[in-house]
């Protein structure tokens, strides 16, 4: 819609989508952000890296079995087990044991049928709010609805269990630097009841969105053979072992990054804007008054895909990141000037402001490390089955169908 009415599209007598980089502002925000941001910090990411590299480790091997067997196997599916597995053991201090099993368990088997749930109750609510309870009831499968009440129900347990643990000092979680900051905020601290939404909250943002950008630049990659072997080359270059890299170490590879810069405008875990509420008084958003009460957000996809943001937005070219700090880099990293127009700064699939995703951090290091693992243990092929992946539904997030690869062990000296 937006190549075809132009940067501000009227979805609804009160909703605003826009693809310029000018429609991104918020407001300030409150106690929940404060209290959780210690458990995001970068001193927490590095208490908590043994934790995380415990769990690709156990991606690795159970990736090295599927060789073994010359099995194809569905790298959404991995990717899952292994961003749910850290959360869980992060959010709620054990194991959800999803890579152990190698399935899911039936609480993250509700979570995918939440995220659908949810978004239809907001479609819903937001263009019916008079009527909107009958409606949900008739046009609301009643299956999915259970998935979200299991959802809660598991997530409200599994908070409730770590709070009576609250001596947990085995290793840091998420709640540890919660607890230990509420209670020198005294009054200020989260009620049980925002702890359960908080929870519910962090096994729905925190893993099938790392997930899924994860399985959408594996898929990029595979398509794009020559970026394939650049990324690869450059892993297995800087590491001797798989135990040197680091969130660190890895966080300095020039091409590397590239590639996930490239595969969030490419493929942003949630493609559709995330609305905001334009406060009393009114707002003027890229040149255009907006009444207020109008509910505007940036679309995620619409603007990446935009030929005025991006040259060639369509081709998958991590080049065009290369030396966007005044960098041009040195030979095949360096930038093409062709893409020296683009609009990088568009590119917010983590939100914008005080009001971005708290655990942006947290994904880039999972994404890397995983990543990163993957490519050095590894070389993949797409299956053919799997070529037209990119042809998907969304609901706030991409309806994945499975990834099918081919993966064989690297050969080395």
């Amino acid at each position: 819609m937006h190549d075809k009415y132009g940067e501000v599209v009227r979805l609804a007598p009160d909703q605003l989508s826009f693809t310029s980089v000018e429609a991104t502002n918020d407001e300030d925000h409150a106690r929940h952000r404060r209290l959780l941001a210690h458990a995001f910090s970068d001193k927490a990411l590095r208490e908590q890296e043994p934790l995380i590299n415990k769990y690709v480790s156990l991606l690795v091997a159970k990736l090295s079995d599927v060789t073994q067997s010359a099995l194809a196997v569905d790298m959404v599916r991995m990717y899952n087990y292994c961003t749910f597995d850290i959360m869980g053991d992060l959010a709620f201090g054990e194991p959800l044991g999803l890579l152990e099993q190698s399935d899911y368990t039936p609480w993250v088997a509700a979570i995918f049928g939440t995220i659908k749930t949810g978004v239809l109750i907001a479609t819903i609510t937001n263009n019916f709010p008079t009527l909107g309870a009958a409606i949900r009831r008739f046009c609301i499968p009643a299956a999915l609805v259970e998935k979200r009440a299991t959802h809660r129900r598991f997530a409200e347990a599994r908070v409730d269990a770590r709070l009576a643990n609250a001596a947990h000092t085995e290793r840091p979680d998420i709640w540890t630097f919660v607890l230990r900051h509420a209670a020198s905020d005294a009054g200020k601290g989260l009620r049980l009841e925002e702890m359960h939404a908080d929870g519910s909250t962090l096994m729905v943002a925190g893993t099938e969105t790392t997930a899924t950008l994860l399985s959408g630049l594996t898929y990029h990659l595979l398509r794009n053979p020559d970026k394939l072997r650049a990324l690869a080359t450059e892993i297995r270059d800087a590491f001797a072992r798989p135990e040197d890299m680091d969130m660190a170490s890895l966080a300095r590879l020039p091409y590397l990054h590239a590639c996930l810069e490239e595969g969030l405008r490419m493929y942003p875990p949630v493609p559709v804007g995330l609305p905001r509420i334009v406060p009393a008084g009114g707002r003027v958003v890229c040149g255009k008054p907006v009444p207020q009460g109008t509910s505007v957000y940036l679309s995620h996809y619409a603007a990446y895909r935009s030929a005025r943001n991006f040259c060639e937005p369509d081709a998958f070219v991590p080049e065009r990141w290369l030396g966007r700090d005044g960098d041009e880099g040195e030979g095949e990293g360096r930038r093409d000037p062709k893409y020296a127009g683009d609009v990088l700064a568009v590119v917010e699939p983590f939100s914008y402001g005080p009001r971005n995703c708290i655990g942006k951090n947290l994904a880039y290091h999972e994404m890397r490390l995983i990543l990163a693992n993957v490519l050095w243990h590894f070389d993949l092929d797409l299956c053919p089955e799997s070529k037209d992946w990119m042809d998907q539904e969304v609901y706030t997030i991409w309806e994945k169908g499975p990834l099918m690869c081919k993966l064989k062990p690297v050969v080395r000296d």
